[in-house]
C-alpha cells in the first residue's frame, strides 16, 4: 500500500524537526528507518501509520565477536562439563537471554529505550495529524 502525498509530508517533517536521515518508501510502500544503529519499518494500515518491531542493526566486525561468544553460551548450556560450572558460566547464563536480544555491551540500554521512545512518539505525532 502507498504512503499518501499528506504521510510523506508529516514523515518529512518529522525528520527534519528529530533530526533523523531522510525516510524512503521501498517498492512496496513500507518507509524504512535507521537511527543510533536501530532499523524501523513503518507503514500504514488503515488511516495510520504503524511501527514494525525494532531492529538493532550490528557491524560485521561485532556481528561475529557477538556470534562466536553466542555459541560458546551454547556450547556450555548443551554440556555444563564444558564450564566446569565456573563463575563465568553462572554469570553467563543468567546474561543469555538479555544477550539473544541485545548484546549489551554494544549499546546503552538507555540509549535505545530512549530512541525507541522517540520513534513512538513521532509516529504517535503523525497519527494525531491524520486523525484531526
Amino acid at each position: 500500500m502507498m504512503l499518501t502525498s499528506s504521510l510523506n509530508d508529516l514523515l518529512a517533517t518529522l525528520c527534519q524537526r528529530q533530526g533523523w536521515q531522510p525516510i524512503t518508501a521501498d517498492e512496496r510502500g513500507y518507509f524504512k528507518l535507521r537511527l543510533d544503529n536501530i532499523a524501523l519499518t513503518l507503514f500504514t494500515q488503515g488511516d495510520l501509520l504503524l511501527m514494525d518491531s525494532p531492529v538493532l542493526e550490528l557491524s560485521k566486525d561485532v556481528q561475529q565477536r557477538w556470534y562466536q561468544q553466542n555459541k560458546v553460551l551454547q556450547l556450555m548450556s548443551v554440556n555444563p562439563d564444558l564450564a566446569q560450572f565456573s563463575t563465568y558460566y553462572c554469570e553467563q547464563q543468567e546474561q543469555l537471554c538479555l544477550y539473544n536480544t541485545l548484546p549489551s555491551e554494544l549499546l546503552d540500554i538507555r540509549d535505545f529505550e530512549a530512541s525507541l521512545a522517540s520513534f513512538v512518539d513521532g509516529i504517535e505525532w503523525i497519527n494525531n495529524q491524520l486523525l484531526n
